[in-house]
């Protein structure tokens, strides 16, 4: 028997549902509009944004990888938001710690021993960690994490959503 593939065409769709009705209730989504949490939260709050669920372009790239998206959110009924996405036909979503972690969705396939296929054209792209490693070129990939960890603001790290 093959096993059944879901892709990230499909899920985006399913998410896509679910984002139309969240955004009916006033809450923001960000789609790939940051690269980072930081920057997500500080563009709202340039913005005037105060209820929010933003998807950065690392969480993307985890969703087309692994079929695992992280959303982060701010200001927003979570226990609402998390009904809205497994009320979506396909699709499951969980939070343990509403104001520590990022909500995770996924298809619900995935509990079925379905696989996450990477489609053509929907590979991860990297952007933020290409752009470093470009900026660079004397660094190796662990002398950038070290220098990230050693230069970070702590307490806005304590303040972001983690996943």
């Amino acid at each position: 028997m093959a096993t059944k593939t879901i892709g990230y065409k499909e899920t985006k769709e399913m998410l896509d549902k679910a984002f139309g009705i969240i955004e009916t209730r006033g809450c923001d989504v960000q789609w790939n509009q940051a690269p980072s949490n930081s920057t997500a939260l500080a563009l709202a709050d340039e913005q005037g944004v105060e209820a929010l669920l933003y998807i950065h372009s690392q969480a993307i790239d985890t969703l087309r990888e692994s079929g695992y998206l992280y959303i982060g959110h701010s200001d927003v009924e979570v226990d609402w938001v998390l009904d809205v996405f497994n009320n979506t036909k396909g699709l499951t979503a969980d939070c343990k710690d509403f104001d520590n972690e990022k909500i995770l969705v996924y298809p619900e396939v995935l509990d079925d021993e379905s696989e996450w296929k990477v489609e053509e054209g929907e590979e991860p792209e990297h952007e933020l960690w290409n752009e470093i490693l470009e900026d660079n070129p004397e660094m190796s990939p662990q002398d950038i994490v070290d220098g990230m960890q050693s230069n970070s603001d702590v307490e806005l790290a304590k303040a972001s959503t983690i996943h």
